[in-house]
Parts: structure tokens; C-alpha cells; sequence
């Protein structure tokens, strides 16, 4: 008996994991965009596949602990953090209600009605992968940060994922754990401009901020001169990890009166 060509094909699925997407299943079949669409709508009228919106196809029988919405987002790359980052590491499932995914460029919010809504942050990675756990569901690979990871990328970027209050609670809580030598050492080996060890200068004359990397030896590195938002530049006050205010000295009088309050 002939089988059809979309037949012998199924084996192909065996390459995918449980969720995938239209552009997964043609970098391993390599079909045309054409071919590839007129395979998935063969098998799914066969009943070989399920359409699961936005996309996202299922294949039957597959047992999977995260809704469409995590396959989905991680099969553009990047990684989980924040609150629900922290509920994905749970051992038990838990409903989620948010997702936030780190990529390492600009991407829109394309969330699907009735699924977990998904916000992505086009920040970049720097290359630091430390404290991103691999974990798979379905036979994907998922990366979600870990407590301690979270904790830094609270820090690092102010007000986009935990708040300080968030922070507090999580580094004061037994569930999850957050293991201090871990963070300690992701904060020693993190990449970024927001975490690495800066001395800063502010001219008055010259309304610069001037930004000089500091190296474990002590030594400093070229500076990074930025123009103050506002005239004569004078005290300022780190907010969070990678935020500098700066008060602004209107007139030599009232800097030296500052000063002599000081």
C-alpha cells in the first residue's frame, strides 16, 4: 500500500520538541515556507498535531509542566527572570501570572488572548550567562534564571522585574533560597556597566559627569564623560545599581554653603 508523502514525513517530528513553531519545524526539515505550512495542515487534519494558537503547534501525548505561553517565548531565545522566573523553579506547578524574558535585542510584545501574559525586555546580555539555569519541558530547553540571578537582575536594572521590597523578602525568605556565596560571586563575575565598580566625578564648570572604571587592582580606566541634564553638577547618590542622581550647586554661594554643612 502507498503511503502519501506527509506520511512518511512524521518521523521528522520525532526532531521537535512537544510545542514548536512553524519556522522550528522548517529549519529541521528544511522544507519551503510553502511545503512546511501544507505538512502541519496535513498532519493536523490527520489528527497527528493540534494547532495551539499563536503559531504553536502540540504533539499529542506530550506530557509538560508549563503552559504555550513559556514554549512559545522561549523558542525566540533569551531567558526567564523576575517573580515569574522564581515560580517556574517551584517544584510544584503553579498558575502563573506573568513572564518576563530577557533577550538580547528590541522585540514588541506579541502576547496571545487567554494565555500568560509574556514582557520582553530587549536588554543586553553582555555574554554574562552566570546564575541561568537550563531546565526542559517537553523536550525543550528553557533558560530561567535562579534565585540569585534574579536578585542581580532586579538590582542591575531598577524597577523591571522586583522592586526593592521584592528583593528584601526574597533574600529574607527560606522559599526560594537565596544561596549569598552564589550571588555574591555572579556579582564578582557579572559583565555589565551596572554592576561593575565605577568612580564618578562631576565637573561644575564644565556640567560633565565623568564615569572611570575601577579594576581589582585599583587602577581606573579610560573615562566616560556624559553631559549633566542640568547646570554645575555637584553631589549626587547611587539609586539602585546602574542609576546616578545628581544635585545640581545653582551658584558658588550655595555650594559653599553646602559644603560647610556638610
Amino acid at each position: 500500500m502507498r503511503t502519501s508523502v506527509y506520511h512518511r514525513r512524521l518521523g521528522w517530528l520525532d526532531r521537535l520538541p512537544a510545542y514548536f513553531t512553524l519556522a522550528e519545524f522548517r529549519a529541521a526539515s528544511r522544507l519551503s515556507p510553502d511545503a512546511a505550512w501544507q505538512t502541519l495542515r496535513q498532519w493536523e487534519q490527520g489528527g497527528s498535531l493540534t494547532a495551539a494558537g499563536g503559531g504553536l503547534y502540540l504533539k499529542p501525548g506530550a506530557a509538560l509542566r508549563w503552559p504555550p505561553a513559556v514554549h512559545r517565548a522561549a523558542a525566540g531565545g533569551g531567558y526567564f527572570t523576575g517573580l515569574g522566573a522564581l515560580q517556574m523553579l517551584h517544584r510544584r506547578p503553579i498558575l502563573l501570572e506573568s513572564l518576563d524574558l530577557v533577550t538580547g535585542r528590541r522585540v514588541a510584545d506579541a502576547g496571545v488572548a487567554g494565555e500568560v501574559p509574556v514582557r520582553r525586555h530587549g536588554l543586553k546580555l553582555g555574554g554574562f550567562s552566570g546564575g541561568i539555569l537550563r531546565v526542559t519541558d517537553g523536550g525543550r530547553e528553557i533558560r530561567v534564571a535562579s534565585p540569585e540571578r534574579v536578585v542581580l537582575d532586579s538590582l542591575a536594572w531598577p524597577g523591571r522585574f522586583l522592586g526593592i521590597a521584592g528583593v528584601v523578602a526574597l533574600l529574607a525568605g527560606k522559599r526560594p533560597r537565596v544561596d549569598a556565596v552564589a550571588l555574591l560571586e555572579l556579582v564578582a563575575g557579572w559583565g555589565s556597566e551596572a554592576v561593575r565598580r565605577r568612580l564618578v566625578v562631576t565637573e561644575k564648570l564644565s556640567n560633565l559627569i565623568g564615569v572611570y572604571p575601577v579594576f581589582a587592582d585599583g587602577r581606573t580606566g579610560a573615562v566616560q564623560v556624559t553631559p549633566s541634564e542640568g547646570v554645575t553638577p555637584c553631589g549626587f547618590a547611587f539609586a539602585g545599581l546602574a542609576r546616578l542622581v545628581v544635585t545640581e550647586a545653582r551658584n558658588d554661594t550655595a555650594a559653599k554653603a553646602a559644603a560647610g554643612r556638610a
